[in-house]
């Protein structure tokens, strides 16, 4: 505890830290065996059953004999803590869901609870209390734009993360928002095609922001989001995107998603 308040050590000591870290891990592993075992022997089984299947991987005889030997296991291997935990989460009460956030927090873990592809709970990488209030304010409204923007945000900020998926989710999000605006009647409207339109008839449209350079701001994000990651000549490959990249392109989408879906951008009233 001298650590914290040393002003040379502190900023070591508030770093968030990657895996499970020690300090926490004692309560991580007790958190997840007594969602494992909290309905006695047979539910305990059924759920080592199914967490072998989604994990894909062997679970010694041993551990069916007794969730001690479950705690031993997940005290030795951080990865399959980490796993145990996530598969816990899907059925997780909404108040042991609040006690785990509590316990990554208190620890300084770089992880936080959110969800992913169809409202699956996982673990994510914590990010700016702003950011991830309007990314979860904005993915969890219904609809496809929600649910392609969920699939982007677990794939930058999820523990198996897909860049390219991000990008190309972000970019459906933000497509699925605009039609409504831009191309209600095309069913072959594309984000491209969409900024297309605007960028060829600037006055047919207006947006909540100083006139001057707005409708060119617009342009540009949506571009941000189309563009980046997508091979020259042909739209519909991806290739190599940096993971800071489609970090930006996620939280542009997100921005455009609320934009279209607000009504900020809107056709022209004049």
């Amino acid at each position: 505890m001298s650590l914290r308040d040393e002003p040379e050590q502190r900023e070591e000591f508030l770093a968030l830290r990657e895996g499970v870290p020690p300090g926490a891990q004692r309560m991580l592993v007790e958190w997840c065996v007594e969602r494992f075992d909290e309905y006695g022997p047979s539910t305990y089984e059924a759920r080592l059953r199914q967490f072998e299947i989604a994990s894909n991987q062997r679970i010694g005889d041993t551990l069916y004999s007794s969730s001690h030997y479950l705690a031993d296991a997940l005290r030795a291997h951080d990865e399959a803590l980490l796993d145990a935990i996530e598969f816990a989460l899907q059925w997780a009460s909404e108040w042991h869901r609040s006690a785990l956030a509590d316990i990554l927090r208190a620890g300084r873990s770089i992880y936080r609870i959110g969800q992913g592809e169809g409202g699956r709970w996982e673990l994510q990488k914590t990010h700016s209390d702003e950011l991830v209030e309007m990314v979860e304010a904005t993915a969890g409204r219904s609809g496809r734009a929600a649910e392609h923007l969920r699939i982007a945000w677990s794939s930058i900020a999820g523990r198996q993360p897909d860049p390219e998926k991000a990008c190309w989710e972000a970019a459906k999000a933000v497509e699925v928002a605009a039609k409504r605006v831009i191309a209600p009647d095309d069913d072959t409207a594309t984000l491209g095609k969409m900024r297309g339109e605007i960028k060829a008839n600037p006055g047919r449209w207006e947006i909540d922001l100083a006139p001057a350079e707005s409708i060119g701001r617009l342009i540009a994000m949506m571009s941000v989001v189309w563009e980046e990651g997508r091979r020259h000549g042909d739209e519909k490959k991806l290739i190599g995107v940096a993971p800071e990249a489609a970090e930006i392109v996620v939280q542009t989408a997100v921005v455009l998603v609320n934009w279209f879906e607000l009504g900020f951008v809107r056709r022209a009233s004049k």
